[in-house]
């Protein structure tokens, strides 16, 4: 039971400290990307975090695989609290990220499909 418990609180730890990588490597507030990630709809994302590192991914691809659901959870912090400057700051870094990588994609696609 007790070692359940400090596997379970290892594995979050692993996983906020990855997702904290993440963060800076964006230039971003911990504490938004953590809270974006969780109201963009991923509930358990200190887990999946830990599984992305334990997978041997990189800060830059677990943050191109995150950016589609913290840029969901920008936008819904935006609405619900405002244009706070934490999320003014973020909004432009997190969005332009995100059409990089989508952009990134289409090209890739359209090589492929030539």
């Amino acid at each position: 039971m007790i070692f359940k418990m400090l596997w379970a609180f290892r594995r979050t730890s692993r996983g906020k400290k990855f997702g904290n990588e993440i963060a800076d490597s964006m230039a971003i507030s911990r504490s938004l990307f953590h809270t974006a990630i969780e109201e963009g709809g991923l509930g358990m994302h200190l887990v999946m975090l830990a599984s992305l590192k334990d997978q041997g991914a990189s800060v830059i691809e677990a943050r191109d695989i995150c950016l589609p659901i913290l840029a969901n959870g920008i936008l819904l912090l935006e609405k619900r609290l405002g244009s706070l400057d934490v999320i003014c700051k973020a909004k432009p870094i997190i969005l332009d990220l995100l059409e990089e990588i989508q952009s990134k994609e289409k090209d890739e696609s359209t090589l492929t499909n030539s």
